[in-house]
């Protein structure tokens, strides 16, 4: 990327990876239209490549993905969307065909077809979406209700296909999460374990469990055999942190931000694509010190005094006790976390934080920035900031790891465009439902050593990763940022994508 479009979006860390950081300046919907929502088409039946956007104007947009010469991401219209009376809080493509979930305020989830011929007129279109005097944007395809769940008890925050696309699961303002039989649109069963809104859903792409997060500060894991609660996570003992005290190694904090500490709509949690690691956003570590010698934006921490910072944390799908990464955000608190769905070969020179034998990419994206990580290395390998005015609401990969998306409440879209070739070889795609690997001619092969023991996916060393998260929590809140990025491009510059515990140690 360029030397100008990095200053300018604030990017920090591999220039090797990010080709260029484009906010598009457009009506994405309307004048003063938030965007709540956005998704990306991983499996298009025909056609373009898609990106559906959703905003507080009630409507939906959906757009085709496309790149210049020069490796600029842009978008061009394809179909507005207008059924829902309320602000539409999240869109989800189906995983394999052309169909898309929409939920609102309205308490309405819609499945919506593309139909075949694109001269179908559209009997919902309306004149509401003038932009600044220009004539309604010309449908150039046609997108149609085919499935109306109805039965919230109150506004839908979020939703989630299975990997099967047989249901979806939705977080709502009644406290309540529902999971919806597509083919019969009834309820095929009502979660009703959180004490406050369900803000963000996620379903195992291995099809085992659904795990949902509440603003009552705690997320839970169910099972998709009879959506039974497998456990839920709120509390962890205080043992990623430098404490002196002896009775703090019993005490348990609370994990997850309450509504006082952060403000959004939004807590979407990610899975992994191989379904082994669940990442969970609107984190907080409370430490209990006497280590004088620590400050949060620069001011000295007393004796006894606590420390909170934000976090996001990652547990193991058959190790729900305790987090395996605790990743500190720096000021502002992390609303989203997905995953790329492409999965990558393990880079030669590095050593690996998990016994897998592949490397996977997830963002993370806080109120105001992006952090990008792999699952091979402690530190983010790159930062995009200053890209908006306002808070971060949603963020979307493309299957090929290509385009990454990020909706805002300013009302505009940011695409990242990334360079395919230096995020490292591709390994090979896992349908982590068959749990089997898909060779590239298509052909199926049956897992053996690779992926079939879902408990050889450990920690390769405990100690040394308890021992980078007390180091890099014991950090300044406020200067994180700058931190990881400087031990970043100290990463990028050398021979090796990890960072010993001196290097951080001496950049903190």
């Amino acid at each position: 990327m360029t030397e100008d479009n990095r200053k300018s979006c604030g990017v920090f860390g591999r220039d090797d990876v990010i080709r260029h950081v484009n906010t598009q300046m457009i009506n994405w919907h309307g004048p003063t239209g938030t965007v709540l929502t956005v998704d990306i088409q991983l499996n298009s039946v025909s056609g373009p490549v898609r990106a559906a956007t959703g905003g507080a104007d009630s409507k939906v947009q959906v757009w085709e993905l496309q790149e210049d010469d020069e490796g600029v991401g842009y978008v061009q219209h394809l179909s507005e969307l207008s059924r829902h009376d309320c602000a539409v809080n999240a869109v989800r493509f189906h995983p394999s065909d052309d169909l898309l979930a929409t939920a609102s305020d309205d308490r309405c989830l819609f499945i919506w077809k593309l139909e075949s011929e694109s001269d179908i007129p559209d009997i919902f279109a309306t004149s509401d979406s003038l932009n600044d005097g220009e004539k309604q944007r010309e449908n150039r395809e046609t997108w149609n209700v085919v499935k109306q769940l109805r039965g919230h008890g109150s506004e839908v925050y979020d939703i989630a296909w299975s990997p099967d696309a047989k249901f979806i699961v939705s977080g709502t303002m009644d406290n309540a999460s529902y999971v919806w039989d597509i083919n019969t649109t009834r309820k095929a069963a009502i979660l009703q374990h959180h004490k406050a809104y369900v803000q963000g859903v996620a379903w195992d792409p291995s099809n085992k469990y659904i795990t949902t997060v509440s603003s009552d500060r705690s997320a839970i894991v169910y099972n998709t055999k009879k959506y039974d609660l497998v456990h839920r996570i709120s509390r962890v003992k205080n043992s990623l942190g430098k404490v002196n005290r002896e009775d703090a190694a019993s005490k348990n904090l609370r994990m997850f931000l309450d509504t006082s500490m952060v403000d959004t709509f939004f807590r979407r949690p990610g899975f992994s694509p191989d379904g082994k690691l669940i990442a969970y956003p609107c984190g907080c570590h409370e430490l209990e010190t006497e280590d004088t010698g620590i400050s949060v934006g620069g001011n000295p921490v007393s004796d006894e005094q606590m420390v909170q910072i934000n976090v996001v944390y990652i547990f193991q799908h058959n190790n729900l006790e305790n987090p395996v990464l605790c990743l500190p955000t720096g000021k502002s608190p992390a609303i989203a976390v997905r995953f790329c769905p492409q999965i990558f070969k393990l880079r030669e020179s590095s050593t690996s934080l998990f016994r897998l034998p592949y490397r996977m990419l997830y963002a993370v994206a806080t109120l105001d920035n992006i952090l990008l990580y792999d699952t091979q290395q402690r530190a983010p390998f790159a930062c995009i900031n200053s890209i908006h005015y306002e808070q971060l609401t949603d963020i979307a990969w493309s299957k090929d790891g290509r385009y990454l998306i990020v909706s805002s409440i300013d009302g505009f879209c940011t695409i990242v465009t990334l360079d395919v070739d230096n995020l490292g070889q591709l390994y090979r795609e896992i349908d982590a439902s068959q749990c089997r690997t898909v060779t590239k001619t298509g052909t199926m092969k049956t897992t053996t050593n690779t992926i079939s023991n879902t408990d050889s996916m450990i920690i390769t060393n405990t100690d040394t990763i308890t021992t980078t998260a007390d180091t890099v929590a014991m950090a300044t809140a406020d200067t994180f940022n700058s931190v990881a990025m400087d031990t970043v491009d100290s990463a990028a510059n050398s021979n090796t994508n990890t960072i010993s515990e001196k290097e951080e140690l001496e950049a903190c």
